[in-house]
């Protein structure tokens, strides 16, 4: 049985990837942080509980990968909150059946909070 949630992390600029993977390592979360999608492989033996993606990957789309992560039996009742810097997108994020959207720049407490009341 895991002791501590899991955190996908998908967010391809580094520096921001580095950030939020140390504040939710520091808030208690075990972190898979990852610069893109292509790598990434979802084993059903050991799901993330929450996914943080960013919307604009290079070369990747996000609300694709949501769209995939969502549409799958084993994988859609994993959360995925979308991160974007690009305003009005939640016509889109709920197209893409993600259960968050948060524009960035973001308040951080507000973003531990939201991930806190998916992993309660």
């Amino acid at each position: 049985m895991k002791m501590r949630k899991t955190i996908l992390l998908i967010e391809d600029e580094e520096e921001l990837l580095s950030i939020l993977t140390t504040i939710l390592a520091k808030a208690g979360y075990e972190v898979l942080p990852r610069s893109g999608w292509k790598d990434t492989v979802l084993d059903p033996a050991s799901l993330p509980d929450l996914i943080l993606l960013d919307k604009y990957l290079r070369g990747e789309n996000g609300l694709h990968i949501c769209k995939r992560i969502k549409s799958s039996e084993k994988t859609r009742h994993i959360p995925v909150i979308i991160l974007s810097a690009s305003p009005g997108s939640n016509e889109e994020v709920s197209a893409a059946q993600a259960d968050e959207f948060v524009e960035k720049p973001f308040d951080i407490n507000l973003l531990l909070n939201m991930i806190g009341g998916y992993l309660a």
